[in-house]
């Protein structure tokens, strides 16, 4: 009777220790896929930062991206709806896969950060810009037309 009882002790801790491996195996494999997301999403930014061309502009300083879409340039603040959207479809066209909102967001406060550390500081306008001694206005037409102003006409 003794015996039995050690057998269901021994059983007992035999499965508490299993169960405690268990866990520790999943903590370690719990660390080991948020390093390899945290991994991923570093060379997504990387991937990304090919396609848009991040800055510093406005007052208080806003991180902006400027990025092709079709045959024309778009700027947009990095936190908006638009380039929000412009993120989502160049994830999708890249991956084939939805990006999801979290996803989406780190993504986001890595570039806002990338911006703030390594963007250079220059004027964001709306619709007309001087640029040295040029003046651009915005057309405001479907084919996202602009025109350059000089001095010279």
């Amino acid at each position: 009777m003794r015996r039995e009882v050690r057998k269901e002790e021994d059983i007992a801790q035999l499965t508490k220790t299993d169960k405690s491996r268990q866990a520790k195996s999943n903590g370690h494999a719990a660390h080991s896929d948020a390093k390899s997301a945290r991994s991923l999403q570093r060379d997504q930014v990387k991937q990304i930062l090919d396609y848009v061309e991040l800055y510093l502009g406005g007052c208080p300083e806003r991180a902006y991206g400027t990025f092709q879409v079709s045959s024309h340039w778009e700027t947009w603040p990095v936190r908006s709806t638009g380039f929000r959207r412009w993120l989502a479809l160049w994830f999708f066209a890249q991956h084939q896969t939805p990006l999801s909102g979290q996803a989406a967001q780190d993504i986001i406060n890595h570039l806002e950060a990338v911006a703030h550390r390594e963007g250079r500081c220059h004027a964001v306008e709306l619709r007309v810009l001087r640029k040295g001694d040029s003046i651009f206005l915005d057309l405001c037409n479907d084919h996202w037309g602009v025109v350059e102003v000089t001095r010279e006409g």
